[in-house]
C-alpha cells in the first residue's frame, strides 16, 4: 500500500508538470526551434526571440561538452567506487551509483531546456504585465522542479525494490542491521546525483565568469558596446551562463540533495 502512495504521488507530480509545460507550450509566441540563422544574423536589433534562440543553442552546446567530460569522468569514479566498496555487493553499490550520476544529468539538462524554453516567455509576458511575467516564471519553476522530485522518487523506489528483492531481503525482521547491506549500496544512488551537481554548478559559474569578464571588457573597450547590448557577447555569455549553471546546476543539485 505504501509503495501505491509513494508512486502515486510520482505521477501526480509528473502530471502536474506537464500541465503547467503545456499551459507554457500554448503560448502565442514565435517558435524558438524555426528562427532563420540568415535573419538572425542580418537583424540589426534582434528581437527577444532570437537572442533567446541564441542562448538555448549556447546554453545547448555547452551542457553537451560539460557532459561528454562528465561521463568520463563518472566511468572512472564509478571504478574507484567498486573496487572501494568493501563488502559483497560491489556492483550494487556501482550501478546504483551509475543510475544516480545519470539521472541527475538527466535533471540537469531538463532543467536547462525548461529554462530556455520559458526565459524569452517571460520577458514577453512582463510586456502585459508583472504578474503574467510571474505566472509565467512561476510555472516554469513549477515543471521543473517537479519534475526532477517524481523522476528521483520513482528511480529510488524501483532502485529499492529491485535490489530488496536480488537480496532476497523480507518485509521485516527483528535484526538490528536486516536493512543494512541494502541501503550500504543505496547510498551510491545519492552520491552520483552529487558528483554530477558539484560539476554541473561549478562548470557553470567558472565558465559564466571568464566568459562575462573577458567578452564584457572586449566589447565595452574596444568595440563600445553598451554592457547590456544584445551585441555585446558578455550579455549572451552572461546568461548561457546562468542558464547552465543556476539552472542545469541547480536541477542537479537539487536531485542530489533529495536523493
Amino acid at each position: 500500500m505504501i509503495i501505491f502512495f509513494i508512486v502515486a504521488a510520482g505521477v501526480v507530480g509528473l502530471a502536474w508538470s506537464w500541465y503547467n509545460y503545456s499551459v507554457l507550450n500554448k503560448m502565442e509566441v514565435e517558435d524558438i526551434n524555426k528562427i532563420d540563422e540568415e535573419r538572425l544574423l542580418k537583424t540589426e536589433h534582434p528581437g527577444v526571440v532570437e537572442i533567446g534562440a541564441i542562448i538555448r543553442q549556447g546554453a545547448s552546446a555547452f551542457i553537451s561538452a560539460e557532459y561528454k567530460i562528465c561521463s568520463i569522468f563518472i566511468i572512472i569514479m564509478a571504478g574507484i567506487v567498486y573496487v572501494c566498496v568493501d563488502n559483497m555487493d560491489k556492483w550494487f553499490t556501482t550501478v546504483a551509483f551509475l543510475t544516480g550520476a545519470v539521472t541527475s544529468m538527466f535533471c540537469g539538462a531538463f532543467g536547462m531546456q525548461i529554462a530556455t524554453f520559458s526565459n524569452y516567455r517571460t520577458t514577453l509576458a512582463a510586456k502585459n504585465s508583472l504578474g503574467s511575467a510571474f505566472k509565467t516564471a512561476f510555472r516554469a519553476g513549477c515543471a521543473m522542479g517537479f519534475t526532477l522530485v517524481s523522476v528521483s522518487m520513482i528511480v529510488l523506489l524501483i532502485i529499492i525494490y529491485v535490489y530488496k528483492n536480488m537480496m532476497e531481503i523480507e518485509n521485516s525482521s527483528e535484526e538490528k542491521n536486516y536493512y543494512y547491506d541494502l541501503f550500504e549500496a543505496v547510498a551510491g544512488y545519492g552520491l552520483g546525483g552529487s558528483t554530477i551537481a558539484m560539476f554541473a554548478r561549478v562548470g557553470g559559474g567558472i565558465f559564466t565568469k571568464a566568459a562575462d569578464l573577458g567578452s564584457d571588457l572586449v566589447g565595452k573597450i574596444e568595440a563600445g558596446l553598451p554592457e547590456d547590448s544584445p551585441r555585446n557577447p558578455a550579455t549572451i555569455a552572461d546568461n548561457v551562463g546562468d542558464n547552465v549553471g543556476d539552472v542545469a546546476g541547480m536541477s542537479a543539485d537539487l536531485f542530489g540533495s533529495f536523493a
